[in-house]
């Protein structure tokens, strides 16, 4: 992920920027695990906007140099990162009406594609916050949904413990009526946004085109399915270093 195209002519957070305590000015004691649960299964829903919760008193964030504002800016950056951009609305409606595409399954497909992107995007972020920030305050963030890990070492996702994943999921908004990915081809309609093609290659290049985008909305859905991650949300674990 460039960082430059990412936060603009505003530039990186500024707590980057901000030294942390030395070793005697903050105990950076060890602690169990966090972990902080997405609102849905989408990361454009976001996350909660409050600390992982924890047992511990005082909070880790606390003795580790982690204000509210830190820890709020970086879940506006996640969600951010996982959220389709403007340009990639507008590409993803103007791409079927170019290639003669139907507008629906396609714009779907595209955006799907998009969104697995962004996915990485965000977990690429998570490793920026890490390397500027939360590191050098000997804190780890984990960005992963079910057994995939999004950032950081390659491996499987950290195993929380139930008791703290029971209070981070109280924690949760869940969209009211999230729409769910598993569209079929039968929820394709009636074509509407369709572009006429009348150049006979151009009209098979454009069936292939709805075959491979149908394709791989069924071949991306049929993967996630079979893992049960698509039904998953999103979660971040907080770890000591």
């Amino acid at each position: 992920m460039g960082l430059g195209a990412f936060f603009g002519n505003k530039g990186p957070p500024p707590m980057w920027h901000r030294q942390p305590p030395l070793q005697g000015q903050l105990p950076y004691n060890a602690f169990p695990p966090m972990c902080l649960i997405s609102n849905g299964k989408d990361l454009s829903n976001g996350f909660p906007d409050l600390p992982p919760p924890c047992q511990m008193n005082p909070h880790p964030f606390a003795t580790h140099d982690v204000t509210e504002e830190d820890w709020k800016r970086f879940l506006v950056d996640v969600k951010k990162a996982g959220s389709l951009s403007g340009a990639q609305r507008i590409k993803s409606n103007v791409i079927p009406l170019v290639t003669g595409m139907t507008g629906f399954i396609a714009t779907f497909a595209i955006e799907k594609k998009m969104k697995y992107k962004n996915r990485q995007a965000a977990g690429d972020l998570v490793d920026h916050w890490n390397h500027y920030f939360f590191g050098p305050r000997r804190m780890e963030v984990v960005l992963c949904q079910a057994s995939e890990r999004l950032s950081g070492k390659l491996g499987a996702a950290p195993v929380g413990d139930p008791n703290q994943q029971r209070m981070a999921n109280g924690l949760r908004r869940r969209p009211e009526g999230e729409s769910s990915d598993d569209y079929s081809s039968e929820d394709e309609g009636p074509g509407y946004g369709q572009a006429p093609v009348f150049d006979r290659r151009a009209r098979r290049a454009a069936r292939r085109d709805r075959r491979d985008a149908k394709r791989e909305v069924r071949h991306s859905r049929r993967e996630r399915k079979a893992r049960g991650e698509d039904k998953e949300p999103y979660q971040l674990f907080i770890t000591a270093v």
